[in-house]
């Protein structure tokens, strides 16, 4: 549910973000998401570009999926 099933573009983002709001490097490697993820209590941070504009929001879920997915490409 994006905040009381308002349209996306009439959701701002505090109202669906859990607090503190974590950044992440949109090139930071998976590994290292899920450390700062768990250290803050968090599943989800948002993605921001070299000059710090949102370019996405990544969740534990999809860290974790990319993480299985280097594993079975390992074997």
């Amino acid at each position: 549910m994006i905040a009381e099933n308002r349209p996306l573009d009439r959701t701002n983002v505090y109202e669906v973000m859990s607090k503190p709001i974590l950044t992440l490097p949109s090139d930071m490697l998976a590994r290292y998401a899920v450390r700062l993820l768990v250290q803050f209590d968090l599943s989800r941070g948002v993605a921001i570009d070299h000059d710090r504009n949102i370019v996405g929001m990544v969740t534990m879920r999809d860290l974790v999926l990319r993480l299985a997915e280097a594993d079975v490409a390992e074997e």
